[in-house]
């Protein structure tokens, strides 16, 4: 059990996630960044984009699997 949550954790790569913080750069630059209001918005939209993202390498690694499957290193 352990083991399938680990590789779905994996499946989803939160390490990519870093990168959508970009989502809070207009907010932060516009001096808006303590707004609740924006806040309210902005957040839900980071695990929105999160979730988008996630998805997108679900489906770039089903579509790309045999390939992988021949390559030295991403075939573990």
């Amino acid at each position: 059990m352990i083991k399938l949550a680990y590789n779905i954790i994996r499946l989803l790569r939160p390490r990519q996630w870093i990168k959508n913080f970009a989502i809070f750069a207009s907010v932060i630059f516009a001096g808006t960044l303590f707004d609740t209001e924006i806040l309210n918005k902005i957040i839900p939209g980071f695990f929105v984009y999160c979730a988008l993202s996630s998805s997108i390498y679900i489906i770039n690694d089903i579509f790309d699997r045999e390939k992988d499957r021949l390559h030295p290193a991403k075939k573990y």
